[in-house]
């Protein structure tokens, strides 16, 4: 007889990132009981609930319903992220192919004939460049890289070693929320670029390699209005950590959305 044998204190070996819960949201938050996974429906917090989604979701599911074993449930999860997939490239298609804008003028938009505003003659101010322990700006919130530390591998939980293809920059990162709300800090809100302004975005795995499994830091944080907390980034970076700027996103869905703090890891 098919009989669920989980134990749902076995979380540790089906907790990671789950495609299928950012991608479909609550459509997979239904799927897999997951109702808290329904806020993902209200606009704008619907984006932060979809992150939170992807980061929690497998620990959720796992723990809503029983299942017949771990492979099971991520053959499951694995089904979802390609139904998640799909789902976003055919996205991608329509909105290629409905959304191109206008056609009716066949000359290419750097030869048409420019507008003179007098903005127009304006450059952009260029955000200042912090230094290490320096606080630089991003909207309503700040970022202060505290420490950066450099290795050509790392030991997992697990006790075997991840290598780099040029060496690891581990940077300890203190992130203060300036608004009035709670703010979701994401890894993918940064990105290290070097000289030639190539960029170099965070481990996603960075759990798994610089901490134990009990820190969850240096993937997803919530801060607290006028809140601040020290977050781990993992970069596999080409080259010496000094040669690469540390830029900081001031988050998604909020009006400050596009503002960026700069940082030189330059010692």
């Amino acid at each position: 007889m098919d009989q669920n044998v989980t134990s749902h204190s076995d979380v540790s070996e089906v907790k990671k990132w789950n495609w299928g819960a950012f991608l479909l949201g609550p459509i997979w938050a239904i799927g897999n009981r997951v109702w808290i996974g329904l806020l993902a429906l209200i606009p704008i917090f619907g984006i932060i609930m979809n992150i939170i989604l992807g980061a929690k979701g497998s620990e959720w599911a796992w723990k809503a319903k029983p299942w017949k074993s771990v492979d099971h449930f991520k053959s499951v999860q694995r089904k979802w992220a390609w139904w998640g997939l799909g789902v976003f490239v055919l996205f991608v298609i329509f909105g290629l192919a409905f959304g191109g804008g206008d056609t009716s003028n066949n000359q290419p938009i750097a030869d048409k004939p420019a507008v003179s505003s007098p903005a127009s003659t304006k450059k952009p101010e260029q955000p200042k460049v912090a230094k290490i322990g320096q606080w630089a700006k991003a909207g309503k919130l700040e970022y202060r890289v505290d420490s950066v530390e450099e290795k050509d591998q790392l030991k997992n939980i697990m006790g075997s070693k991840k290598p780099s293809a040029g060496n690891f920059a581990i940077l300890k990162v203190s992130v203060r929320n300036n608004d009035k709300e709670s703010r979701v800090i994401d890894s993918s809100m940064t990105v290290l670029k070097d000289k030639q302004n190539r960029s170099f975005e965070p481990d996603t795995d960075a759990i798994l390699y610089v901490v134990d499994g009990n820190d969850e830091s240096s993937f997803l944080n919530e801060i607290p209005p006028t809140g601040e907390k020290q977050i781990t980034l993992v970069y596999d970076i080409r080259g010496a950590a000094k040669d690469y700027t540390f830029y900081g996103q001031s988050g998604y869905g909020w009006a400050d959305t596009g503002a960026t703090a700069v940082i030189s890891l330059a010692k």
